[in-house]
């Protein structure tokens, strides 16, 4: 029986996920979509001139537990699209069609017609393309639709955050995984920007310790923080952290300590 589930989420994830093509389930005709609430991003880009949300998402053959948790680690990206824009083309709704492979990433975004700029959509369909799922259940399709509005600039307002790293192997070899922990980097500043949008004052960093296996899961983590981050930036940060995919390791099992710097850009 085909299942479906609607979630509510704030703005998209990101990241550097390796984008893959396997075979890509048949469109899908399930019901229409319509979520009438949603959640506004509330993070504030220096230089974007609209806000924007998650007016609704469809999913099918998802995990829909994990998949809450993964798309709320998202940043200001797709508000950063609307750069400049200070005409009708930064305010409106566009619907995108995803298609998600077996291990959750999307490998195609695709957008209906919109009355949104051209430079908006192209720059969205980038960031779409690049989110991570938990795997489904088999290869999947989404649709998500994002309504670009008015910005609210009454308090509360930063201009971004940064995240930096330092990453050791503590044991087995794996030359390439420090490339995989710089692909997380985007969704940890996600994880960051959503604690700074409950809690501006808070700052510090993340350590974590990872396990890969031969076949580069990671199969045990541990992630800590110090400072005054939010118990939630921990679980953020252990959700894209458990979902990164590393290389296979010359030698397994792998085992790497990393410490993530977290600052708060003020806003201009």
């Amino acid at each position: 029986m085909t299942r479906w589930a609607w979630i509510v989420v704030v703005a998209g994830t990101v990241g550097c996920a390796e984008q893959r093509k396997p075979e890509i389930r048949g469109p899908n005709d399930g019901p229409a979509e319509g979520v009438e609430s949603a959640t506004k991003c509330r993070y504030e880009s220096a230089t974007a001139t609209s806000s924007v949300e998650i007016a609704s998402l469809v999913a099918l053959d998802l995990p829909m537990d994990k998949a809450r948790d993964a798309l709320r680690c998202s940043g200001g990206p797709l508000q950063e699209c609307a750069g400049a824009l200070r005409d009708a083309a930064a305010r409106g709704e566009v619907t995108y069609t995803l298609a998600i492979d077996p291990r959750g990433f999307v490998t195609e975004a695709t957008p209906a017609e919109t009355k949104l700029a051209p430079k908006l959509t192209a720059c969205a369909t980038e960031i779409l393309k690049r989110i991570e799922l938990p795997p489904p259940d088999t290869a999947t399709s989404a649709k998500v639709t994002l309504r670009y509005g008015d910005r609210d600039d009454s308090g509360g307002r930063f201009a971004g955050a940064t995240v930096t790293q330092r990453t050791e192997v503590v044991k087995g070899r794996g030359s390439a995984a420090r490339s995989a922990i710089d692909g997380a980097l985007g969704r940890l500043r996600g994880c960051y920007l959503l604690t700074l949008e409950r809690e501006a004052s808070a700052q510090g960093s993340l350590d974590a310790e990872l396990v890969i296996a031969a076949d580069g899961g990671v199969t045990s983590r541990k992630v800590t923080q110090r400072g005054t981050l939010l118990k939630e930036t921990v679980s953020c940060a252990d959700v894209v952290l458990g979902a990164t995919a590393f290389p296979k390791p010359e030698a397994a099992p792998l085992t790497l300590r990393a410490r993530f710097e977290l600052k708060k850009i003020a806003a201009p």
